[in-house]
């Protein structure tokens, strides 16, 4: 019998059109992406020094790694360094970096290459059911109403006084009620179910939104002013240092608070705002019928109820999407991109999910958290991918290839005849019926 050949193809611009089930959604750390598919597996690329890729290694990936082990994966979030997942049963996953005790395993502050448990809510028997990372904290909302909060507390951004960190996770102070949780840079939102806010920890800009500059150890009200709380509200998202809230009426209407000085709250100034205001058009009008919200470092995304996705803030390295650098200090349209249902932000790269799931990114990729199909920086949105390997569902059309074979091996065939590597070309015929294949996909679409 002959013997069996194996090499590696690699497949450039091989897909010409590869989407994904409609029923994911996409998070973003400081520089790394992390793609939930909708079978509940995790998939990451972009910065891993300190293993936030959670694939057992600390290089970074131009493409998408599954996350080692990780399966029946509901939700997810990333940090500035580490990423954070909630699995079906309810327990809580943690990996990358650990230096402030951001991971919660309850031991040590080492970082992890691989998913680690977060075993305190094991033990406690808690309930789950959302997820949300800080610059180096972690935070989850337990079905009973209560936040738990663990890792850097400099700015008492855990929510339950003092500047000490926690590696294990412990109740934020007098919140409960909670319906809904993000996290900035290292201050937290939450949500009641009264339609009220609560925020805690740092607020040098505002970004509490209780219309003092002084950080917050305990929960505090987010006021619409110095004479009543701000209410009504049904949804709430958080930048770095920077705040969102959509009203829960026929309008949908998008308020900020925080830093403003690229223009990241949206209402046509550079100022940073106390309380929330409005987020206005360049025509003043109010920007409503909002559906979602995303904050990254100092820029801004709303997706509308329409499928559209607008930006505003710093623009410097494209993460606008509108084809410039230029900042805007009122949202704008992102270009060439229509029937979004999920956006996502990092800290200067964009991301959505478009209905027939398509995965769209745009901003900067010095990290390649865009993938390797996007410029650096990205100006405008491009179709990104998942590693292109023949576990994501995707029917390979070998006649529409472009094949760059790379022998990993010499092979030895009948008669003891040996090819080295160097003596086989990229233009090789194989056609042989015994190979085995492995195929990976290195670069982007056709």
């Amino acid at each position: 019998m002959m013997k069996k050949m194996v090499m590696i193809i690699v497949a450039a611009c091989l897909f010409p059109g590869m989407v994904y089930a409609a029923d994911m959604s996409v998070a973003a750390g400081n520089a790394h992406t992390i793609l939930l598919k909708s079978d509940g597996t995790v998939w990451t690329w972009g910065k891993n020094d300190f293993g936030q890729l959670g694939n057992g290694a600390n290089s970074n990936s131009p493409i998408p790694v599954n996350v080692s082990n990780l399966v029946n994966i509901s939700s997810v979030d990333g940090g500035e360094s580490h990423t954070i997942a909630l699995k079906s049963d309810k327990t809580v996953w943690c990996w990358g970096k650990n230096g402030s005790g951001q991971l919660g395993n309850g031991i040590d502050k080492k970082n992890s290459f691989v998913p680690t448990e977060v075993l305190k809510f094991r033990q406690e028997n808690s309930a789950i059911i959302a997820v949300a990372a800080g610059q180096y904290h972690s935070a989850v909302l337990q079905d009973n109403g209560t936040v738990w909060t663990w890792g850097y507390n400099y700015f008492s951004q855990l929510g339950y006084g003092g500047t000490t960190d926690s590696i294990s996770p412990w109740p934020a102070s007098n919140v409960s009620n909670v319906i809904a949780i993000a996290s900035g840079n290292n201050h937290l939102l939450a949500l009641n179910n009264d339609g009220t806010v609560r925020a805690w920890g740092y607020n040098l800009n505002g970004q509490i939104g209780d219309g003092t500059t002084t950080t917050q150890p305990n929960p505090a009200n987010v006021r619409a002013d110095v004479n009543s709380d701000f209410g009504n509200i049904k949804s709430i998202a958080a930048g770095y240092n920077h705040s969102f809230a959509v009203k829960n009426d026929a309008t949908a209407m998008l308020w900020a608070w925080g830093k403003n000085s690229n223009g990241q709250l949206g209402n046509g100034t550079t100022t940073n705002s106390l309380y929330p205001a409005k987020v206005k058009l360049s025509d003043n009008s109010d920007f409503s019928d909002i559906k979602s919200i995303a904050g990254g470092e100092n820029h801004s995304l709303a997706l509308k109820n329409d499928g559209t996705v607008w930006a505003w803030g710093d623009n410097s390295k494209g993460q606008l999407g509108d084809g410039s650098k230029t900042q805007r200090i009122n949202p704008v349209q992102v270009q060439n991109l229509d029937h979004v249902i999920f956006i996502a932000a990092g800290a200067n790269h964009s991301l959505a999910i478009r209905n027939d799931g398509s995965l769209w990114a745009w901003g900067d990729n010095a990290s390649d958290q865009l993938g390797n199909k996007a410029p650096k920086p990205c100006l405008t949105p491009v179709q990104i991918f998942m590693p292109g390997d023949i576990n994501l569902d995707t029917k390979i059309d070998l006649k529409d290839a472009i094949l760059s074979l790379q022998v990993l091996a010499d092979i030895v065939l009948p008669e003891n005849t040996v090819y080295s590597v160097s003596e086989i070309s990229g233009d090789a015929k194989i056609g042989l019926e015994e190979t085995v294949y492995v195929l990976q996909v290195v670069s982007g679409l056709r």
